[in-house]
């Protein structure tokens, strides 16, 4: 930068400090005393109007300045030093002045801490910061991000907790921690991230997360049912009536599909315990996966009437209606369980979904070929209602479609009967629900 231009930046920041320093000449945050308060202010206001035209590297030494003999200033102090020291290290070749700008940037992390507090969310940024200029410092990194998160819990930042399953992944490809410590983070982490989506639904940077997290998991390998038991049945047989510990493995177990001796044993022994909802459920689904059908749908029933939650209960509808549907072949009853779905909530997709595949099922309902051939009308207009009240299952949606839409009754038969497009007709039999022609 010329002299000339130097001159007037200093005129602009030094006619404004003036006034401001005769305001906090007596404030101990500029400084110990009136002298370094003055100096303060001034590189203050400095290094602020360099940080305000992006020109960093001139920041550096007042900014210096600032962080020596005024660290309590302002918060800003840290804020644009992280982004000062982060620009130092990118642009930077030799390894001894990067690991020297590295120190500095953790320096001004610690020194946040000091004078601002908030611990927990500082060690989170400072971990990811030394875990992305400094790969090697697994460990390390790996502590801070495990103390950011106990402080913080469920508040910790959705990149603090993926980075923290991440590093964990790393160390536990490099046997520095055990299977059992993967799946306990995990639990963890993604437990954190599902109840901050129950606050923000719409969040993309929490659903990028939690998908993140769930693929680290199942690529791990500490996800195989085999791996599971071999962990947990010695726990398990240890504290058998640890509920909480119980129902972590049950989610373990049920989250990769395990059907076996010890999930069966855990889920009835938390039933006895603990006849929650959650318990209800689980047994229930787990008698399912065994083939015990009718035991199964006593249990998802009992879990709906302790279910107070509307869009859980809803969920549950759904789950009792596909076994009604698949397994039980009572096409009523799983309409009824549909239904009762909806009711609960309009958005539940999956709901409309059962309905399509209900009526697709359906054989002979109606006295002639005609009427039984309408049924595939409804049946896709559940399909397309599924996608229009859940976008995401447009896909599943539009596949079904395309599979049963080639039953619909063909354009001369319909011309026969004296029907035209647009047209209601009412499927008969115990369906009895309205359709129109196309």
């Amino acid at each position: 930068m010329d002299t000339k231009g130097l001159n007037v930046l200093f005129i602009v920041v030094l006619l404004p400090v003036l006034t401001f320093a005769q305001i906090n000449l007596k404030d101990p945050k500029y400084g110990k005393d009136s002298i370094t308060r003055v100096e303060c202010l001034k590189n203050l206001s400095l290094y602020g109007e360099f940080v305000k035209q992006d020109r960093l590297y001139e920041a550096k030494s007042s900014w210096q300045k600032v962080f020596t003999f005024c660290p309590s200033a302002s918060l800003n102090t840290y804020i644009n030093g992280i982004k000062l020291f982060k620009s130092l290290i990118e642009a930077e070749k030799n390894t001894v002045i990067r690991r020297h700008y590295l120190d500095t940037l953790m320096l001004i992390h610690d020194r946040r801490i000091q004078h601002f507090n908030r611990k927990g969310y500082v060690l989170g940024r400072k971990a990811c910061d030394y875990i992305k200029y400094s790969p090697d410092s697994l460990t390390a990194a790996f502590n801070m991000l495990n103390e950011s998160v106990e402080l913080e819990k469920e508040q910790s930042e959705a990149i603090v907790i993926t980075t923290r399953y991440q590093v964990a992944t790393l160390l536990y490809n490099k046997k520095l921690i055990s299977g059992e410590e993967l799946i306990n983070d995990y639990h963890q982490n993604s437990s954190y991230l599902k109840t901050q989506l129950t606050l923000n639904p719409n969040n993309e940077d929490l659903k990028s997360s939690l998908k993140k997290i769930e693929q680290l998991f199942t690529s791990s390998g500490v996800a195989t049912c085999e791996s599971l038991v071999t962990i947990f049945a010695p726990k398990f047989r240890n504290t058998p009536l640890d509920i909480e510990q119980n129902k972590k493995i049950v989610a373990m177990l049920n989250y990769s599909n395990c059907n076996n001796k010890l999930l069966r044993e855990i889920t009835e022994t938390i039933y006895a315990a603990d006849s929650s909802v959650e318990a209800a459920f689980n047994l229930g689904r787990m008698l399912e996966k065994e083939g015990d059908f009718t035991k199964a749908a006593v249990y998802y029933t009992e879990a709906i009437k302790k279910q107070s939650d509307k869009k859980l209960k809803s969920t549950y509808y759904c789950t009792l209606g596909n076994l009604y549907n698949q397994e039980l072949n009572n096409k009523p009853a799983a309409r009824t369980a549909a239904y009762k779905a909806i009711e609960l909530d309009e958005s539940n997709g999956l709901a409309y979904l059962l309905l399509g595949n209900i009526y697709a099922g359906v054989r002979n309902c109606g006295e002639t070929d005609f009427a039984k051939q309408t049924i595939y009308w409804l049946v896709v207009d559940k399909y397309n209602k599924a996608k229009q009240v859940d976008p995401s299952l447009t896909n599943e949606a539009n596949r079904l479609i395309a599979i049963y839409s080639p039953y619909w009754p063909s354009k001369e038969e319909v011309f026969f009967q004296g029907l035209t497009n647009g047209q209601t007709v009412t499927v008969g039999c115990w369906i009895n629900e309205i359709t129109y022609v196309r």
